[in-house]
């Protein structure tokens, strides 16, 4: 059975979600999720200093996960892929499902 990837998408798809992968990250690809964000706003949502948010948001434009653009001192981000969104979805999705505990596995067993 062929794999729907050649070895090359491959390796970009596992380090852009490996980049994705991380807190602060996925924090402002979902703030991202409504539309454009200049990192001044991006900061102040996440009540991160700027040298870090811009340090996540490099790491993430990298990536091809985000793209930027200028108006005079400000840079706008936006979230480059719309399939970044669906994924995020699912992560909250995840996020917001209780774990069933299953009582034959684990735990106290008599």
């Amino acid at each position: 059975m062929a794999t729907r990837f050649d070895d090359e998408k491959l390796k970009a798809v596992s380090e852009a979600i490996r980049a994705v992968a991380h807190p602060v990250r996925l924090k402002i690809i979902d703030l991202l999720a409504d539309g454009e964000k200049s990192v001044g706003q991006l900061c102040e949502t996440l009540q991160m200093p700027q040298p870090y948010v811009s340090q996540q948001l490099a790491i993430l434009r990298y990536h091809r996960v985000l793209e930027a653009r200028r108006e005079a001192q400000q840079i706008f981000y936006s979230v480059a892929n719309p399939h970044v969104i669906k994924i995020i979805q699912c992560v909250r999705d995840q996020a917001a499902v209780k774990p069933e505990i299953d009582q034959n596995k684990g735990g106290n067993q008599s």
